[in-house]
């Protein structure tokens, strides 16, 4: 499907249409069964359904879920329509997703394997002008060849994660360098990654000291350092 996901930002009492479009680069063609979810992250990064959550915009989706058909040369494009409440207690960030599961049309039921395909188009929705982002380092540490960096979210948006990992020499000068994955970080959230220390990495590399910031939906108000002895 494209796209994977939107971020919106909305005051209360306004809406907004997106679009999605699901498609198949199969043949054969393809039965689509949708509806809408709550769902929460795992620290590692898994999306997980859950029955509900306290930060839903499921309530304020509206589209027409029908069964439909795709094949390769078929595709379906799916309008829905985001309607944020006039509720002045909503702040912040709130998130729910389109479920689409697809089957063959004519796959046996009484099969003994069921093949199906699931994905999710997740849609974030912020709240215009009440946000306040914020998050802190909780754990950063070394494990083995590893490194464990932990972040809570103490704000009320969600965070799209960025950084830098960088290892210093007892001078101080950095001797190297990688990009953190992106990742995101819910409202009242912990996210975790664990990074792999590299193979090359010099003998002189006494520190690691990682550096985090978040652009989306609005930045952090400072970028988050921690730093860790590697010898």
């Amino acid at each position: 499907m494209a796209p994977p996901h939107d971020e919106l930002t909305l005051a209360r009492g306004k809406r907004k249409t997106v679009e999605v479009t699901v498609f198949t680069t199969e043949e054969t063609a393809l039965q689509v069964f949708a509806r809408f979810i709550d769902w929460t992250m795992k620290p590692d990064g898994t999306v997980v359904e859950v029955e509900s959550q306290p930060y839903s915009a499921k309530p304020w989706l509206k589209a027409a879920l029908d069964p439909f058909e795709i094949r390769k040369d078929r595709y379906r494009k799916i309008p829905i329509t985001v309607e944020v409440p006039n509720d002045p207690s909503l702040n912040g960030s709130y998130w729910a997703a389109a479920n689409f599961v697809t089957t063959p049309p004519n796959q046996d039921k009484n099969a003994t394997v069921l093949i199906r395909v699931a994905a999710n188009y997740i849609i974030y929705v912020t709240i215009a002008g009440t946000e306040r982002p914020g998050a802190k380092i909780t754990r950063f540490d070394r494990e083995g060849d590893r490194l464990v960096l932990d972040v809570e979210n103490t704000g009320n948006t969600y965070l799209r994660l960025e950084g830098e990992l960088k290892f210093l020499n007892p001078e101080g000068k950095i001797v190297g360098a990688q990009k953190l994955p992106e990742r995101v970080l819910l409202r009242d959230g912990l996210a975790r990654m664990k990074l792999k220390l590299p193979k090359d990495l010099p003998k002189d590399a006494v520190i690691a000291a990682v550096e985090v910031y978040a652009k989306k939906p609005v930045p952090l108000p400072e970028r988050l350092y921690a730093e860790v002895a590697l010898r």
